[in-house]
């Protein structure tokens, strides 16, 4: 990742990356499958994570799981040993609310 400004040793690791399904996840989940890693997608979505991992081929695993289920997660930690162990752990999903923060009168709280 060098191209990047980080000198990183990505080639031969193994990623474990939640929502790695979708968006900025699913870019990340890519960028360490191009490096070299062996990547375990994490996502509730079975049918896009299924998907995402035919894509990349070789060195690529699926698990579902809900980031808010410990115990999901807990339990598809097993996919990443299958691959070799677990190097990296990239932990952006998460469930969340859409709210306003600021409107016209001022923080949302205030309104």
């Amino acid at each position: 990742m060098q191209q990047y400004g980080m000198n990183m040793e990505i080639l031969g690791k193994v990623a474990f990356v939640t929502g790695g399904a979708s968006g900025l996840e699913l870019a990340t989940s890519r960028l360490l499958h191009t490096e070299g890693a062996s990547v375990v997608v994490v996502d509730r979505d079975r049918d896009r994570g299924k998907a995402v991992v035919a894509e990349m081929g070789e060195r690529a695993a699926f698990v579902q799981a809900d980031v808010t289920a410990e115990g999901d997660v807990t339990r598809n930690l097993d996919a990443a040993a299958e691959l070799g162990g677990l190097d990296i752990v990239v932990n952006c999903a998460g469930a969340v609310t859409a709210s306003w923060v600021v409107g016209k009168k001022g923080p949302a709280s205030a309104r």
